[in-house]
């Protein structure tokens, strides 16, 4: 029972213990792949439990009100970055114009305790992207208009991007440095099913242009390689220029060994049912991240660090470290 007394839990050698979990912790993180919350969770626990004892036991805290203070801030931001990691969430997910954000991330982490279902319920839709680029080629200003909805079920435009989120239910929204061209293609299939539609998202615009991208249309065995063809290149190294829509090119679609030039209206006969070229449009990659504790994580560290010099302040004004 000894070992479970408040005066062994307050020790500095449970700090020391937690402390090189922690640093084991991290190596595992970093060079083993293993997620943060399951590696991290048990240090976290131990040092919550080491620093509470020691406030508890140690007189001296209750005898100074500032370092009681700074205490007890460290402790809440120990139990804040454990929730944290517990709640929070990160990804990224890419839009074409016009569509509407259903939850579906091409890349997600997130602590155990996050539900991934509020993510269907975001009445988030991306309308259009406008970048301009400088004479030189490089990035200027992006204009990304989002359409959201409030609880209210008001419906507001927003133009984000550039440092400027949206942020919509707890969820900060910024579009990235990735973004690209987007065809609309129809589908007719030969069986006579309904007409369907759906987006082709060209590699993004960063990795240069006359980029192709192989694509299946769902339901068929139809392999279809896309590459787009624009008049004037985008960014112009020679002059200034603007991606968006609408803008002159041409659409290279090869199937069944063969290649053909289309434009927009342009429909093309195949065995299992007729593709349409329905209009040249835009996407645009998102990133999404929600922490509901940082607000509160820097409060902490203010409180911790206002509580830490009144200390120091209150300690030394009278014995200065110079006095000698």
């Amino acid at each position: 029972m000894k070992l479970l007394s408040l005066e062994s839990l307050a020790s500095l050698w449970v700090t020391v213990f937690a402390l090189l979990a922690f640093g084991l912790g991290t190596v595992l993180v970093l060079k083993m792949g293993f997620t943060p919350t399951e590696v991290l969770a048990l240090p976290f626990a131990i040092l919550c439990i080491n620093l509470l004892a020691a406030i508890i036991h140690t007189p001296s805290f209750r005898g100074e009100w500032a370092l009681m203070v700074f205490h007890i801030a460290l402790l809440v931001i120990i139990l804040l970055t454990g929730l944290s990691r517990m709640t929070y969430l990160k990804g990224r997910f890419e839009l074409a114009a016009g569509e509407q954000f259903t939850g579906r991330l091409l890349y997600r982490e997130n602590g155990p305790w996050h539900d991934i279902s509020v993510l269907e319920q975001l009445p988030f839709k991306h309308i259009s992207i406008e970048v301009k680029y400088k004479a030189d080629g490089k990035r200027g200003k992006t204009n990304n208009v989002v359409l959201w909805q409030a609880d209210s079920n008001e419906k507001y435009k927003a133009v984000i991007g550039d440092g400027k989120p949206l942020y919509l239910k707890g969820y900060r929204i910024l579009p990235t440095r990735h973004f690209g061209f987007s065809p609309l293609f129809g589908w007719q299939p030969a069986d006579g099913s309904p007409l369907s539609l759906g987006t082709v998202n060209l590699p993004s615009l960063r990795l240069g242009s006359g980029l192709s991208t192989n694509w299946k249309i769902p339901g068929t065995t139809l392999d279809i390689l896309t590459m787009l063809e624009l008049k004037t290149p985008i960014p112009n190294p020679e002059q200034k220029s603007v991606f968006s829509t609408p803008v002159e090119h041409k659409l290279r679609v090869s199937l069944l060994g063969k290649s053909y030039v289309m434009k927009p209206g342009d429909r093309l006969n195949t065995p299992e049912g007729l593709l349409i070229y329905e209009k040249l449009g835009t996407w645009v990659g998102y990133t999404i991240f929600y922490d509901i504790t940082i607000p509160w994580l820097l409060a902490s560290c203010v409180i911790a660090v206002f509580a830490l010099m009144v200390h120091f302040l209150t300690k030394y004004k009278h014995n200065p470290w110079d006095k000698e």
